[in-house]
Formats: structure tokens, C-alpha cells, sequence
């Protein structure tokens, strides 16, 4: 995967090189640099790779099936304690 991620600095702004750095990290989070260096990180066997495809189709599969309409429902902070 190929991406050109670009971070300029402007004259007209004053950026600090934390600024930049930030920016520069974000901008990679959004193209899902990062995600994929770290699984090319280590080889993945092609038995492994099915297995995790698999898995994942069985994920979206199920969640169709629970009705899953695409938001996350946030669980209460006490819900299951015995207080």
C-alpha cells in the first residue's frame, strides 16, 4: 500500500514541531498506515489468513443476524455489579 501522507507547514501559521508531529499521526491513522504496518509486521501463514478472514465474515454475519444497525450501544458503568 502506496500512500503519499503530506504535512505542510504553512508560513502564514506558526506550527511547533509537536503540532506538526500530530497532525503528521493523525493523518496516517486516517489512512490506515499504521494498521496495516502492523500486520505486515509479521508474516501471516495463508492458513492464518483464512482463518482470520473467516472469522471476520462469521463477526458480520452474526451481527446482521442480531439486527446490528451500525451504533454502539455503551453499557452502563454498574450494570452487572452486585451493589
Amino acid at each position: 500500500m502506496a500512500v503519499n501522507v503530506r504535512v505542510e507547514a504553512r508560513p502564514d501559521r506558526r506550527h511547533d514541531v509537536a503540532g506538526l508531529l500530530k497532525r503528521f499521526k493523525r493523518a496516517m491513522q486516517d489512512y490506515g498506515v499504521m494498521h496495516d504496518y502492523t500486520r505486515h509486521a509479521f508474516y501471516e501463514k495463508p492458513c492464518e489468513k483464512r482463518n482470520r478472514k473467516r472469522r471476520a465474515a462469521e463477526a458480520v454475519r452474526q451481527m446482521a443476524q442480531e439486527g446490528f444497525d451500525g451504533k454502539v450501544k455503551a453499557k452502563k458503568k454498574w450494570e452487572g455489579s452486585d451493589e
